[in-house]
């Protein structure tokens, strides 16, 4: 059991080196793409294990597909905990996941200093603020989604939209908490500046030892409207982007999420990553849902991403799996080499058209 004596210590040692405990910690900051059955949302994660990814249950509540952009991967992840009462949910990803961050074990002090990691905003690069615990016994109430919190750990650092389920950093790297929200109203409906909200990892820690060991669970996903084709049983969406920037990774998530949400029988999702014009090309989501039979995705490797304004030509080679009687004259598997023209909807990438460079797929070796 910490001692005031260690706690004050650690807290009035000298001058934080922020560059230093920002980049050491910033392999293990996830940017989240999560798409239910009717809307898509981002959110921000960090690494707490090989396949582990904790983030707020608000960011993870009704998520149907999940995808994550890493310090130089692409992935997805299923929910497998989630705890309203202490707004935090644990994700589990096939990727062998670098750079875990570790729970603080000591609560901070009034006026330590926070920093704060996350992709506020829908933004793809990292982003950090800073501030100081300014509270240490807060609450916050989100009656949308039936989380009400209490020993919250307040703080005056920036924090928007996209920043839910971030890390806070104390002094010494580790996180102190996860940030769940900010006020904006006060009850009087008077505007509120500075106060945001962090779960402390004292309520982390707990739900962290009971989540860690599962793993997510064979089917049960769907959406109304879908036909609910067999999940690829034990197949994973294997995917890798060769050109390293934030641009090309963005763009990337979109495709990684259309195909999981395939993958899933989820197709109204994988339906809304298609523009207007190209469902008007594509008659309805019935007609398109039935032309995919068996068929999912095993393999997606983006060989190259350009991006012009708010449109990208993407060169890609997907391979899939299907039933002989849904694959190209008889292909059980195939490779397509593909040309996706997609267009930026707000914060997310859309699929405006695809073209097969060979014409036809060519079945795998």
């Amino acid at each position: 059991m910490s001692t005031p004596t260690s706690t004050t210590s650690a807290e009035s040692a000298g001058p934080v080196d922020w560059a230093k405990l920002v980049a050491d910690a910033r392999p293990g900051v996830v940017r989240l793409e999560v798409a239910s059955c009717d809307a898509r949302w981002m959110g921000t994660g960090f690494v707490v294990g090989p396949h582990q990814i904790m983030t707020a249950a608000h960011v993870a509540i009704d998520a149907q597909t999940v995808s994550v952009q890493g310090d130089g991967f692409n992935t997805t992840a299923d929910v497998v905990g989630l705890d309203r009462g202490s707004d935090s949910a644990l994700l589990w990803s096939p990727e062998d996941l670098q750079h875990p961050l570790k729970l603080a074990p000591v609560a901070p002090q009034l006026a330590a200093p926070v920093a704060l990691l996350g992709f506020p905003q829908a933004v793809s690069d990292l982003r950090v603020t800073q501030g100081i615990v300014s509270g240490l016994q807060a609450s916050a109430d989100y009656s949308d989604v039936d989380i009400h919190l209490a020993g919250l750990i307040a703080t005056d650092a920036a924090i928007n939209g996209g920043n839910s389920g971030g890390p806070a950093l104390g002094r010494d790297g580790s996180v102190i908490g996860l940030v769940t929200g900010k006020q904006v109203w006060n009850v009087e409906d008077d505007p509120v500046e500075g106060t945001g909200f962090l779960v402390p990892a004292a309520q982390l820690a707990p739900h962290l030892r009971e989540w860690r060991d599962l793993t997510p669970p064979d089917g049960g996903r769907g959406c109304d409207g879908d036909n609910q084709a067999p999940e690829a049983q034990g197949s994973i969406l294997e995917v890798e982007v060769v050109p390293d920037s934030a641009e090309a990774g963005d763009v990337a998530r979109s495709l990684v999420l259309h195909g999981e949400s395939i993958n899933h029988g989820d197709y109204e999702i994988a339906w809304g990553l298609f523009t207007p014009r190209l469902k008007r090309d594509l008659g309805s989501l019935s007609t398109w849902e039935s032309g995919l039979g068996s068929s999912y995705w095993t393999n997606l490797t983006v060989g190259s991403v350009e991006v012009s304004g708010d449109e990208a030509v993407v060169e890609a080679a997907l391979r899939t799996e299907q039933d002989a009687k849904d694959g190209y004259r008889g292909q059980t598997c195939s490779i397509y080499s593909l040309t996706y023209s997609m267009k930026r909807d707000g914060a997310a990438w859309l699929i405006d058209h695809a073209k097969n460079a060979q014409g036809s797929p060519r079945a795998c070796p």
